[in-house]
């Protein structure tokens, strides 16, 4: 009987660990996909992502750039 507790309190441990990560990774995969994104589409308009915001060759910020790449 103690070995079966031993390991359902293992696998409750386990569980447990799962779930944290998860949630941990969850959002920083999110954010690496948004970034990949938005760089991509950036790129596609002929622009580069610098300080967060989509400039073309001559510095000059391209507006609503995401709207012109719209995925569904």
């Amino acid at each position: 009987m103690k070995e079966a507790t031993g390991e359902a309190s293992m696998t409750g441990i386990t569980i447990a660990i799962i779930a944290v990560v998860a949630v941990v990774a969850v959002p920083i995969v999110r954010m690496v996909i948004n970034n990949v994104q938005n760089n991509a589409c950036c790129a596609s308009m002929g622009g580069e992502m610098k300080g967060g915001s989509c400039v073309d060759k001559d510095g000059a910020t391209i507006e609503n750039y995401k709207d012109n790449c719209k995925t569904e």
